[in-house]
């Protein structure tokens, strides 16, 4: 039944980002000014400053032996460059794409409940109101996950036996992170938020182990992000069958 669930609501989801112009184009322009500043980034770290760590070991081993310690460095560090990367992406596009994200989700809702007016409607007006709300709110919850998701890792390295839990833990994390723009714009307190990740414990868990597993595969994670917004809120509104696309 839970994964019955999950596999109609993620198809839907895909087929609502596919279809839906609006919530497309909302998606790309996040998407595309995370991957700028992830170039430069990536460019500034990979270039510049492996070439000073380059220089550095050749005036202190010249030769093919300095060669080889500064390709051994650059491996090692292109692998831990990539992993952070990863790990990082989501957290930071989503704060970029917060205002975009808390759109989408309102749209997909009214989609659901049939108050969508208009199936091209975009206002920018709209999007823009809330903004500074918006980051603001996904600044403290991305502080929030890193923080608890950094504890997580360092209980699991001293207590090897409690990972499954904490494998469950940043499930929910995972979850919760994509719940809460629908949460936010009901105004949920901490009390009702917490009431419904327990009613749907199993949904919940199972959908932020999976989304966990999408957000590491590089490139594609780009546009699981926003799929991942539109597929919490059809969980949340819990009548996905009356979607229209």
């Amino acid at each position: 039944m839970v994964l019955s669930k999950v596999y109609e609501s993620f198809s839907l989801s895909i087929d609502l980002f596919r279809k839906d112009k609006v919530i497309l184009m909302l998606s790309l322009i996040p998407i595309g000014i995370g991957s700028i500043l992830y170039y430069f980034l990536g460019r500034w770290v990979l270039v510049n400053i492996l070439q000073e760590v380059n220089t550095w070991i050749q005036s202190l081993i010249s030769g093919d032996i300095g060669s080889i310690i500064y390709y051994i460095i650059f491996f090692t560090f292109s692998i831990i460059f990539i992993f952070l990367i990863n790990w990082t992406f989501v957290l930071v596009v989503s704060i970029i794409s917060s205002p975009f994200n808390d759109f989408i989700s309102d749209r997909v809702e009214k989609r659901i409940n049939n108050d969508l007016e208009d199936d091209s409607f975009f206002s920018l007006k709209d999007l823009m109101k809330n903004i500074f709300k918006t980051v603001f709110n996904e600044l403290k919850k991305v502080s929030f996950i890193l923080l608890i998701s950094i504890f997580v890792i360092i209980i699991d390295f001293l207590i090897p036996f409690l990972a499954p839990i904490g494998l469950v833990f940043s499930s929910f994390l995972m979850s919760s992170q994509l719940l809460d723009y629908s949460w936010s714009r009901h105004e949920y307190p901490l009390k009702k938020c917490l009431s419904n990740l327990r009613g749907e414990w199993l949904l919940y868990s199972a959908s932020g182990f999976i989304f966990m597993f999408l957000f590491t595969i590089p490139i594609l994670n780009l546009v699981f992000l926003p799929i991942g917004v539109i597929y919490y809120t059809i969980l949340f509104c819990k009548k996905p069958d009356l979607v229209t696309i």
